[in-house]
């Protein structure tokens, strides 16, 4: 049980972890390199959200099979759990390994067993080209670089291959992944009836030119040209051997355009290898008619196919049948007209890129008359003979640089984010209409910024001819979703006016954005405000805001003055209840004097500034108000006015609070006595005395402290 349980958990585990897949390519598909020997080949595939970068890696089956790429940045910016790329190879048979990583480390990868940039062709034709009934023991390539479309679209009875996918007879819903090396079992689709000498053929391709080869094969028994033109036409072609029989309507030719839309546009192709005659032979054709239809087919294959694809046009035309006993084959027949009118197209200076295919007309003469070789058709003992005169045939066009068509890119997919963080797609691409598939039905038509829920999708692409581009299926999910920046404040979000707080964003990814417009992660605060930031990634995804902090100004109040009040006292001004005088002396704090007034005890720089402590807030002050100030060189008492009338004011650098006054006439007498009970100015009064010279005594409360001055009384 234990066991069990630890086996589970390694299998929910991986099953977590193992997110990255490769939608395409698919496994032994073959991509048609160009005269430098080279392919691009497009990469699709999902990952994880997470994933932040998809690194490829193509890696030699066999050493010397190919030329390394080691690893290499694929898609540097995979969103929506899918990536996709491009990659240039060289000539070869490759593994293909594909890894996902967040920041330097590897989280997941992916293996693509075989992949090849090498030699794509179609064969065409009648029965010598598609091969005969198939076998007991057939012979099948030897070596694992030769591929074919492993699947089967024609009579049942004729082909009991055990490996190839069967359709429908004339089902054009090719499989594009259905791709298997040629062994005795494999058949070459739609319509090979078994390997044959394509085989034979595929392994002296894959030993002279050391890189994979791939087959389609479209070639229909018993066919003449003028089948191929009608049914290119669109018509329904009468059987030249049952003339109460047609062929279905559009057929042969409909398997060849399709091979084309299906497997040329996204392999590419080298050549068509067209081999084909005797049934022309039997119908006596002319050169100049079977040049004609031959020269129209092409050109019109061309045309609705919208691929210049070399052609092989190989020189055919021997026939023979059973003895009327059906015992042995009659003589065979040969056609000089068909054989010149093959010679023919390879010199058209209106028709390029036709090639001389191989001359068969003399090989295997005669042929055998077993139910496999019907008196037409090679026996494998002479496979090796053809299949040589093929490899002359195609070494001469590669030589040539005749320039094969090359598989079309994958569109680029431009993924942002919505105004509601949803996702919007484009699709960069030369195809002119586009359809997007989801569960079998088509759920748009858009090019550009299409929103798309999760879910599976393929496509569909059309070229300006109406040609079919398919992609296949791979998982669309949402943008990835942001966390929220974090935001600080450098010092308190509550203060006075003429004060600031700086904000700062972290933690987030991309660009900050704060809902005041400012596009830095610090912005600085002096006024009323409530702030938050979010960041915009580079898919113009907005994460959620951040926590929003407030900030508030706070009035300082308003800055007192300072008047002289008297010789020892300044004076602030009126102050509100709320409001705080704050007095210093040459910039030091005087810190128990709070009052409007200020009793002066020496000369020097004063200033005065007003605090107000808000409640739940700051404290806020004034800005200074300064006065130079120097204090009466009186010995620190002073009366005024002196001459006095009616009062003479009494003040004192220190306090005069419980000090003892006696006012002494000339003549020595006393005239008035008291006790000052209050600090500041004593107004002495004065009115009741009669005009002259007095003295007067203070006694302050410090006994070694005792002051005396003259006053006079009246004018």
């Amino acid at each position: 049980m234990v066991r069990l349980l630890f086996l589970f958990a390694v299998l929910f585990s991986f099953g977590l972890s193992a997110q990255i897949s490769i939608s395409y390519p698919v496994n032994r598909q073959v991509f048609q390199r160009n005269n430098s020997n080279e392919a691009s080949i497009s990469i699709l595939g999902n990952c994880s959200d997470k994933t932040e970068l998809v690194q490829i890696k193509l890696e030699p089956v066999v050493a010397g099979q190919g030329t390394l790429v080691d690893w290499t940045n694929l898609d540097t910016k995979p969103t929506a759990g899918f990536y996709q790329g491009k990659l240039t190879a060289k000539g070869g048979w490759y593994t293909l390994k594909i890894r996902a990583l967040i920041g330097t480390s590897v989280k997941d990868s992916s293996t693509l067993s075989r992949v090849g940039v090498g030699e794509n062709f179609i064969i065409a034709g009648q029965s010598n080209a598609q091969g005969v009934n198939r076998r007991v023991e057939e012979v099948g390539a030897k070596d694992d670089r030769v591929i074919c479309a492993n699947f089967y679209n024609w009579i049942k009875e004729y082909n009991s291959g055990t490996n190839a996918k069967l359709l429908e007879l004339q089902n054009l819903d090719f499989p594009s992944a259905s791709y298997a090396q040629l062994s005795s079992n494999a058949t070459i689709g739609p319509m090979g009836l078994s390997p044959y000498y394509w085989a034979n053929l595929g392994d002296l391709l894959v030993q002279k030119y050391n890189v994979p080869v791939c087959f389609y094969n479209v070639a229909w028994s018993g066919t003449a040209l003028r089948n191929w033109i009608e049914s290119a036409k669109g018509l329904s072609s009468v059987n030249p051997w049952e003339t109460s029989l047609s062929y279905p309507k559009g057929f042969p030719y409909a398997n060849l355009q399709r091979v084309a839309e299906v497997y040329g546009l996204k392999n590419g192709i080298r050549s068509v290898l067209w081999h084909q005659g005797e049934t022309d032979t039997n119908l006596e054709t002319s050169q100049e008619n079977y040049v004609a239809n031959l020269k129209e087919l092409i050109a019109l294959f061309r045309k609705k196919s919208g691929l210049d694809i070399p052609w092989l046009i190989s020189e055919a035309s021997y026939l023979s049948a059973y003895n009327s006993d059906g015992i042995g084959c009659k003589p065979g027949l040969t056609s000089s007209s068909v054989i010149q009118a093959q010679k023919q197209m390879t010199s058209l200076t209106d028709l390029l890129q036709i090639y001389s295919g191989p001359s068969t007309d003399d090989i295997e003469i005669p042929r055998k008359s077993d139910e496999y070789s019907g008196c037409v058709h090679f026996t494998k003992e002479f496979y090796p003979v053809v299949s040589d005169r093929w490899l002359t045939s195609i070494s001469s066009l590669i030589s040539a640089n005749a320039t094969p068509v090359l598989a079309k890119a994958f569109p680029q997919f431009e993924k942002i984010c919505g105004p509601s963080n949803e996702l919007l797609i484009s699709a960069n691409t030369n195809f002119k209409q586009i359809s997007w598939i989801k569960d079998n039905a088509v759920v748009s038509n858009s090019f550009t910024k299409l929103p798309l829920k999760p879910g599976t999708y393929s496509m569909i692409l059309k070229d300006e001819l109406g040609i079919e581009f398919s992609l296949p299926s791979f998982q669309i999910s949402s943008m990835p979703s942001q966390s929220a920046p974090v935001l600080k404040a450098s010092g308190d979000t509550l203060f006075c006016e003429g004060k600031s707080v700086q904000l700062t964003a972290s933690l987030g990814t991309g660009s900050y954005v704060w809902n005041t417009g400012e596009k830095t992660s610090s912005i600085i605060s002096s006024g009323n405000g409530t702030y938050k930031v979010q960041t915009i990634g580079s898919n113009d995804c907005a994460s959620p805001y951040s926590a929003a902090i407030q900030t508030k100004v706070f009035a300082n109040p308003l800055t007192p003055s300072i008047s002289v009040a008297s010789p020892y006292f300044l004076y602030g001004g009126l102050k509100l209840f709320d409001v705080e005088y704050n007095w210093e002396l040459n910039n030091a704090a005087l810190g128990s004097e709070k009052n409007t007034y200020l009793r002066v005890k020496e000369s020097g720089k004063y200033s005065l500034y007003a605090s107000k402590k808000y409640t739940a807030g700051p404290s806020c002050v004034s800005p200074k108000f300064e006065i130079n100030y120097s204090i009466p060189a009186d010995g620190g008492l002073t009366m005024f006015p002196n001459p006095a009338v009616t009062i003479a004011n009494i003040q004192s650098v220190n306090s005069l609070k419980g000090a003892e006054f006696t006012l002494y006439a000339h003549d020595g007498r006393v005239v008035l006595q008291g006790k000052i009970d209050e600090d500041g100015t004593y107004g002495l009064k004065v009115d009741a005395l009669a005009n002259g010279l007095y003295k007067l005594m203070i006694k302050t409360t410090n006994p070694n402290q005792v002051y005396q001055r003259t006053l006079v009384v009246g004018n």
